[in-house]
């Protein structure tokens, strides 16, 4: 069954990138760091119950103590108020509640106004064997365009850095799912920015081109969609040799580089 966005709703609570929301009048101000770290341990969670004491382990990285207790229950009677007073305000959607619940806290909040929500649901979306290659695409970049920055970029602590290199790896799946899919449009040009940006910025991580058979040397202009064989043994047998002037590596050919690409489209 084909999962359901919902339509027009924009995110407002955006956690890939600086811990920020957003309304109509401009950003909320959300408080010291350890305030914002409560408020995204709960948006993570929206709609689930957080236990108290997982809450405290997140934020104070289980060095839990007294006071740490009480500064809790004072950043839950802050980011209370300040959802009721944004529950009030004109220009936002549905309802936002922080419920205490046995055991803990429970943040009510649409998936979809939530930036990290948003994201897995539409890559999700996308996953479904029924969806045309068009329509990923478009789900896909879309998903991708979410993103401004390292998640939770302003946030300290084990669990932000745990969370933020669990998102990256599903945001590098994302954009190789997204190259694949221009690809079998027949778009390949339109890959080769935003996917040597990828590599260039997790250079650890399996070259983002190879799955789909893209060639993302600087050196190349339109994109090599084929076998990568001929090109690893042209690098094998050429190593440590310096490259003739004027050669190239098989199927790839010397061009003006592509200029990179922000978002993929």
């Amino acid at each position: 069954m084909p999962l359901r966005l919902s339509v027009g709703v924009t995110p407002v609570l955006r956690l890939l990138g600086p811990v920020r929301w957003e309304t109509a009048a401009g950003q909320l101000d959300l408080g010291t760091v350890k305030q914002r770290t409560v408020l995204a341990a709960l948006a993570v969670e929206s709609g689930r119950l957080v236990a108290w004491a997982e809450l405290v382990d997140r934020v104070w990285d289980g060095a839990s103590s007294t006071g740490s207790h009480r500064a809790l229950y004072t950043y839950v009677s802050r980011i209370r108020r300040l959802l009721e007073a944004l529950d009030g305000a004109a220009d936002h959607g549905g309802p936002v509640r922080l419920a205490r619940r046995s055991g803990g806290y429970l943040l009510h909040l649409d998936p979809d106004e939530v930036d990290l929500h948003r994201f897995h649901r539409l890559a999700a979306a996308a996953d479904d064997s029924r969806c045309p290659d068009g329509e990923r695409a478009r789900l896909l970049s879309e998903a991708l365009a979410l993103w401004h920055g390292r998640p939770l970029a302003d946030l300290p602590g084990d669990w932000a850095a745990r969370n933020r290199e669990a998102w990256c790896r599903r945001r590098l799946d994302v954009m190789v799912a997204w190259a694949e899919a221009r690809v079998r449009l027949g778009e390949p040009a339109a890959v080769i920015g935003p996917v040597q940006e990828l590599a260039a910025e997790y250079p650890l991580a399996e070259p983002p081109g190879r799955s789909c058979g893209i060639c993302t040397r600087p050196c190349c202009g339109p994109p090599f969609r084929g076998p990568a064989g001929p090109r690893r043994r042209w690098r094998r047998r050429s190593r440590g040799r310096p490259r003739p002037a004027g050669r190239s590596p098989p199927n790839c050919r010397r061009t003006r580089r592509a200029s990179p690409v922000g978002s993929p489209s």
